[in-house]
């Protein structure tokens, strides 16, 4: 450990090293593998490959940890070949389908009918991106992702994963669980682009998308489909044709300097 400024709570403390993304999305057993901006795969079997730095206290770890990380982390199971949230939405009856959807692929679920918290994957999500806004960080193959400047943006999210302010109102986080074994099988950092006047995120954990979508002039549709609106959605279907989509995203994310102030 090293003593630094905690980026979250900005006292001076102790830091750890913090994972840009869990630590247990690194299962050994799967030997996952990092596609660098040459499109070179870096092994990440050794610790010293993740994609972590001293940036959070521990204080601040364990809030990560207990607010949203070890909730997801169960759901989606990373180290074991059962995918208990699939499995769960597989014999739960959908809500209603997605319009959007011609093929009627992807259907809406509720997380409170399935036992799931969906404030705790919100809050994971958020953490995520936030983590992209507050540092600087070195990937696998050696380049560095500068941090994301999201402006008037970044300060609401900080007090919000603190517990100091509520979830931020111009915010809306989308999950959506795959049914396919394309999704299952990658984990991602985000990407952002603009859409639905919002800049959206996008990222992968071993079967579950989240988008966390930001913006001023935000969509009512998109606002209704978050996770943290009162239906608490969730969505489940084949995302095996979204995948090229994802990785181009990844690609994106791992190769441009930073986003535009």
């Amino acid at each position: 450990m090293i003593e630094g400024v905690c980026k979250l709570c900005l006292e001076t403390k102790p830091l750890q090293e913090s994972h840009f993304l869990p630590a247990a999305l690194y299962p050994r057993r799967r030997k996952p593998s990092f596609a660098s901006r040459n499109r070179r795969l870096v092994a990440l079997h050794s610790k010293d490959q993740h994609i972590k730095d001293y940036v959070l206290c521990f204080d601040c770890e364990q809030r990560f940890d207990r607010n949203g990380e070890s909730e997801v982390l169960y759901w989606v199971s990373p180290k074991s070949k059962t995918f208990r949230l699939a499995e769960r939405l597989k014999v739960a009856l959908p809500r209603d389908y997605d319009p959007s959807d011609p093929d009627q692929s992807i259907n809406r679920y509720s997380g409170a009918d399935i036992g799931v918290d969906m404030d705790k994957f919100a809050y994971f999500a958020v953490s995520v991106v936030w983590r992209g806004t507050a540092h600087d960080w070195v990937l696998p193959d050696g380049g560095v992702r500068p941090h994301d400047a999201l402006g008037d943006f970044v300060e609401p999210m900080r007090l919000y994963l603190l517990g100091q302010a509520p979830f931020p109102p111009d915010t809306s986080v989308i999950v959506i669980v795959g049914s396919d074994d394309e999704s299952r099988k990658v984990w991602t950092i985000p990407g952002a682009h603009v859409e639905a006047d919002c800049l959206n995120f996008r990222f992968q954990t071993f079967g579950v998308m989240f988008r966390v979508l930001m913006g001023y002039r935000q969509w009512e549709y998109l606002r209704e489909r978050s996770c943290t609106s009162p239906r608490k959605c969730i969505f489940y279907g084949s995302m095996k044709h979204r995948m090229p989509e994802i990785m181009q995203l990844f690609d994106d994310a791992v190769s441009e300097p930073k986003l535009p102030d």
